[in-house]
């Protein structure tokens, strides 16, 4: 629950919070920046990054074979 404090982020540092401070190195700098909107909102951030990154996987992937 916020205090009443105001707190900007956009969705893709967010995104990194969620990916780098929760699921991958436990970045606990990106944690902090990212706590006060808490793991469902960093989550839902991290979503469309990380669909995006896959697809661009695949594409790349796709690519690559045939050359």
């Amino acid at each position: 629950m916020l205090s009443g404090s105001e707190h900007d982020l956009d969705a893709h540092r967010l995104a990194l919070a969620w990916i780098y401070g929760d699921v991958v190195h436990h970045d606990r700098e990106r944690r902090r920046e990212g706590d006060p909107f808490g793991l469902w909102d960093r989550f839902r951030a991290a979503v469309p990054l990380v669909a995006w990154s896959m697809v661009a996987t695949v594409e790349l992937l796709t690519y690559v074979e045939a050359r």
